[in-house]
């Protein structure tokens, strides 16, 4: 899955600007939007920082203000060779901490804790209050996800909501309606996720949205036949 660069954030007012319709590529065959019921399991990633705690051993525990998880995808830790933890949940990297420091010490109390997500992110765009990069630090729905892009401006289009989701191959959307929600607004976001409310009665998409996201190879013959634009 592609996963979107922090960069494109300060890039929307100056890509806004540009109306040259991009070139079509192929919609996605993909089918990766799930419903289940069970909350998806957080991993860790380049850039994440991470509080590690040994009971009763603070020379062994991460400093105060926590480790980042270096760009290799691994945690160094005092007296410890790094720790690959790039994609392994808090429990897994736990797991091994637990065994490791067992190694050295006597019933081995080791707790770990995700103070900043980095590595995993989803974004929101159109008419909120809030729009921008979010962090992915826990399982959310797409009820859940939307949320934190605040209120909603004046004219958002609350009853025909999109997450967008790209693919090397091309674009995955899934549409729901946050004024009658029902099993829709729970699909499971995914880091790389973009989310976009757009204004009713106003196609303001091809103008203000579309260049950005035609950067990432999502263009307008890809969300005209999903239905994002008319």
């Amino acid at each position: 899955m592609l996963r979107l660069s922090p960069i494109w954030i300060p890039l929307l007012v100056a890509l806004s600007a540009c109306h040259a319709p991009p070139a079509p590529v192929a919609n996605s065959v993909r089918s990766t939007f799930v419903f289940d019921e069970t909350p998806q399991v957080v991993t860790l990633g380049p850039g994440d920082l991470v509080n590690v705690r040994v009971l009763g051993h603070p020379e062994l525990s991460s400093l105060e203000t926590g480790t980042r998880v270096d760009r290799e995808g691994l945690l160094h830790l005092p007296t410890l060779d790094a720790v690959p933890v790039q994609d392994r949940s808090l429990q897994e990297v736990r797991n091994e901490l637990q065994v490791r420091y067992g190694e050295v010490l006597r019933n081995a109390q080791v707790s770990v804790d995700l103070l900043e997500n980095q590595s995993n992110r989803y974004y929101i765009l159109g008419h909120v209050q809030a729009p921008g990069s979010k962090p992915l630090d826990r399982s959310l729905t797409a009820l859940e996800a939307t949320s934190a892009g605040g209120y909603f401006l004046r004219g958002a289009d609350r009853s025909h909501i999109f997450v967008l989701r790209p693919h090397p191959d091309g674009l995955e959307t899934h549409q729901f309606n946050l004024t009658q929600p029902g099993p829709e607004a729970l699909v499971r976001i995914q880091s790389g996720d973009v989310i976009f409310v757009r204004q009713t009665g106003v196609d303001n998409f091809q103008e203000d949205w579309l260049p950005i996201l035609s950067s990432l190879g999502i263009t307008a013959l890809t969300l005209s036949a999903d239905g994002v634009i008319k």
